[in-house]
């Protein structure tokens, strides 16, 4: 028999916090199709569950994921989406 969970659980942002840590933080999350990445400097980023997210396409043509954000001042690197760049860099600190 199939039961709804309780309603307060939906709003709860403990609840959200511990769905992200077990569902979202502890598997591969899909961001979109190896296509979108052909070439060097192509990049799809994204925001999953909270947690922004990109990859790119190194010099050396392997893919590399990371945090979209700055270590030091947590600027967003890359825009959501997809594109090309040359170089990452910091808006911040450029």
């Amino acid at each position: 028999m199939f039961r709804n969970l309780e309603p307060a659980l939906y709003v709860d942002p403990a609840f959200l916090d511990r769905e992200r840590r077990a569902i979202f933080a502890r598997c591969w999350q899909h961001l979109g199709p190896q296509s979108q990445l052909a070439k060097r400097g192509d990049y799809v980023a994204a925001d999953i569950a909270g947690t922004k997210v990109f990859v790119i396409v190194g010099r050396d043509g392997e893919l590399r994921g990371f945090k979209n954000v700055c270590r030091h001042r947590g600027a967003q690197l890359l825009a959501d989406g997809t594109g090309t760049c040359a170089a990452i860099r910091c808006p911040y600190h450029q």
